[in-house]
C-alpha cells in the first residue's frame, strides 16, 4: 500500500476522515505536499468547515511510532509560524486561526495506547488499514461521490444534524430495550464531547447489541453495499452451530418472514444473518425493531436469565 495512495483518497474525500473536514482551493493541489517557510513539506492540509482552523494531516504507510508525535508537533509549529510572514497563504487563508490547528495523524494501524498518548498531545488518530484495501481496489472500489449523494438524498441526508438523528435512533433503541427489559444490554458510546466535534465514527446507524453473548444483534447502515434507503439488522455469533439452531427458533416462531440463510461474515471468523428494512419506515415505526428484539429475547431467554446472575 504506498502512502500517497491514501494521501489521495483523503484529500479528495476529506469526509472520511471527519465530515466537517474540507478542501481549501487557494492551496492548489488540494492542499497537498504544502511547503513551510523552512521548506518542510506538510502531507496535507485542510480546513475544519465550522471551525475555520487548519487541519495539519501526516499519513504514515507503517505502523504508529511515537516519533510520529514530535514530528506533526514540529509541523504545527512551522505552520503557526506562517501568520508572520506576508507572502503565506496559509495565513491569507486562516488568519488569526492559523494559531489554532487540529493535528491528525493518518497511520495504517495503531494500539489503544498509541491512541491515548496522541490525544494527550492534541493528535487525532486515524488507523486505515483494515478499510482502505476496499476503497482503493479498481474491482471493489466504493463509488464515494455516489454514495454522498445517496446520503444526501436519504431520510438521514450528510448534513451537520445527522449526528443528532442518529442520537435520537439510538434513545429508540434503549426504549424499546427497556420496554423489554433489557435495556442493560445496551453499550453506551464513548467519545469526547466539549471543545470537540462528532466525527465519522458517530456519523452513522451502527450499533451492536447483547454483547458476550453467545450471539449477538448489530443494527447498521450497510453503505459499503449501496444499500442506502435500508437498514441492516444482523443476527451473528463466532458460534456456526449455536447460530443455525438460533435459526431455526426464528423459523418456528413465524415472527419473521424471509430468513436468510447463515454466512460467513467477510474474512471474519464470525457467522451472520442479515435481514433488510426500509429506513425510513424502520425510523418511523418502532413495532418493526421491537418485532427484532422481542424475538431474539424469547429465544436466548435462558442465556440471558444466567448471565443476569
Amino acid at each position: 500500500m504506498e502512502e500517497r495512495d491514501v494521501q489521495r483518497l483523503i484529500a479528495e474525500y476529506p469526509w472520511l476522515l471527519d465530515f466537517n473536514y474540507e478542501s481549501i482551493p487557494e492551496l492548489g493541489n488540494k492542499g497537498m505536499e504544502h511547503r513551510t517557510p523552512n521548506r518542510s513539506r506538510v502531507d496535507l492540509v485542510l480546513r475544519h468547515r465550522i471551525s475555520k482552523r487548519p487541519v495539519i494531516v501526516e499519513f504514515k504507510a507503517v505502523p504508529y511510532i511515537r516519533e510520529n508525535i514530535g514530528q506533526i508537533i514540529e509541523y504545527k509549529s512551522q505552520c503557526i509560524a506562517e501568520i508572520v510572514e506576508n507572502r503565506s497563504t496559509l495565513s491569507k487563508v486562516f488568519g488569526a486561526y492559523l494559531s489554532s490547528p487540529i493535528l491528525v495523524l493518518v497511520v495504517p494501524k495503531c494500539s489503544q495506547e498509541a491512541r491515548i498518548a496522541c490525544n494527550l498531545s492534541g493528535i487525532d488518530i486515524y488507523e486505515y488499514e483494515s478499510a482502505i484495501k476496499r476503497l482503493l481496489d479498481p474491482s471493489k472500489k466504493v463509488e464515494l461521490d455516489k454514495m454522498a449523494e445517496s446520503l444526501d438524498k436519504s431520510i438521514l441526508p450528510a448534513s451537520l444534524d445527522r449526528n443528532e438523528r442518529i442520537e435520537e435512533i439510538d434513545s429508540k433503541i434503549l426504549s424499546v430495550m427497556a420496554k423489554l427489559g433489557v435495556s442493560d444490554r445496551f453499550v453506551e458510546f464513548k467519545y469526547p464531547k466539549g471543545i470537540y466535534y462528532w466525527t465519522l465514527a458517530n456519523f452513522f446507524i451502527n450499533r451492536w447489541l447483547f454483547y458476550g453473548l453467545t450471539i449477538s444483534m448489530g443494527i447498521f447502515e450497510d453503505i459499503f453495499s449501496g444499500k442506502y434507503d435500508k437498514i441492516a439488522i444482523d443476527y451473528f455469533s463466532e458460534d456456526k452451530g449455536e447460530l443455525e439452531k438460533f435459526r431455526k427458533q426464528l423459523l418456528a416462531s413465524g415472527q419473521i418472514s424471509k430468513v436468510p440463510s447463515v454466512k460467513q461474515a467477510g474474512e471474519s471468523s464470525e457467522y451472520v444473518m442479515t435481514f433488510y428494512e426500509n429506513k425510513k419506515a424502520f425510523i418511523e415505526d418502532d413495532s418493526i425493531l421491537e418485532t427484532y428484539l422481542k424475538v431474539y429475547v424469547r429465544i436466548m431467554k435462558a442465556e440471558l436469565d444466567q448471565s443476569a446472575i
